[in-house]
């Protein structure tokens, strides 16, 4: 397999950016894709989100059956119905759980581990 140290402009381009970085010059960026796996996708977000008006008695089994058959085709108005069923305190219950960071032994998140040792040049 050829990496990206193959191509001499890479390994020059590579020692630009790092002196860039080391100066203060620029700043990297890391992809919202890095936290994959960490996070539900929209889909399985809804499905907690569905879940949770199970669980608190919030919404009716009609409203579920609706928001779930709308899931896809409409997913910011099934979640603002939601939103309205369980109550803006019970729903950011529901965020901040979901959303909670995920912090292994070493204190950084599982996906965010890796980025340190993660090749230049990689997406």
């Amino acid at each position: 397999m050829t990496t990206w140290r193959v191509i001499p402009e890479n390994v020059h381009a590579f020692e630009r950016l790092r002196a860039l970085l080391d100066g203060g010059r620029a700043i990297s960026f890391v992809g919202a894709g890095t936290s994959a796996g960490l996070y539900p996708l929209w889909g399985g977000l809804v499905t907690l989100l569905l879940e949770a008006t199970k669980k608190r008695g919030r919404g009716s089994d009609d409203e579920r059956a609706y928001w779930l058959k709308q899931r896809d085709a409409y997913p910011d108005q099934v979640v603002r119905g939601i939103k309205t069923a369980l109550g803006d305190g019970i729903y950011a219950e529901v965020l901040r759980h979901v959303c909670r960071s995920k912090a292994g032994p070493d204190g950084r998140t599982s996906g965010y581990r890796v980025i340190p040792s993660a090749p230049a040049g990689t997406s």
